[in-house]
């Protein structure tokens, strides 16, 4: 037995440090996992601001300003702008006819992007972005209603049939009428 090993209270020392080890492991593997969300969160964020551009050029009938980490889509006088929160999985949402606070908020259980509404009284309300969330911004910057589109565009199915859209939970009551 050596002089180091026969001195009290090192078994003490030994469980000490591991348990600190443990903890210091613990720590690095939480900032990392912050880390590569953060990582997701930007890579998100500049994914659906493209999205969203696409979509204003797609729709054509208004212009779409797109910068680095912002959106503008404006129809005549009216705006709509998409602006990143802090380095959250979040985007500001301002615009004509908006009430209340709008966000974009990234929900990774989903994986997806929801809506976000909250008014005054402390309500919030959430749905999903992609369609039901970016059709109620429509209606409400723009005036544009589900009901005002033109008829289903035939759409390409794997396997090389067509198959007419039909309307979905997403869209149901929006607007005047039921039908897309």
């Amino acid at each position: 037995m050596s002089k180091d090993e026969s001195r009290r209270g090192q078994g003490l020392a030994a469980r000490l440090r591991a348990g600190l080890d443990q903890r210091e492991r613990a720590a690095a593997d939480e900032r990392e996992a912050a880390r590569l969300a953060q990582a997701r969160a930007s890579k998100e964020r500049e994914a659906v601001l493209e999205d969203l551009a696409a979509f204003g050029r797609a729709l054509g009938h208004i212009s779409v300003r797109q910068r680095k980490d912002s959106l503008e889509l404006r129809r005549g006088e009216a705006a709509l702008r998409f602006e990143p929160v802090g380095d959250a999985a979040q985007i500001r949402v301002t615009g004509d006819g908006l009430r209340g606070d709008h966000l974009l908020d990234w929900e990774p259980r989903l994986d997806r992007w929801v809506l976000v509404r909250r008014h005054r009284m402390g309500r919030e309300q959430r749905e999903l972005l992609f369609d039901a969330g970016l059709a109620r911004l429509m209606s409400l910057s723009f005036g544009l209603q589900v009901a005002d589109m033109a008829e289903p565009v035939p759409v390409e199915v794997e396997q090389g049939g067509t198959e007419e859209p039909s309307a979905s939970a997403d869209t149901e009551g929006f607007g005047s009428k039921r039908t897309l």
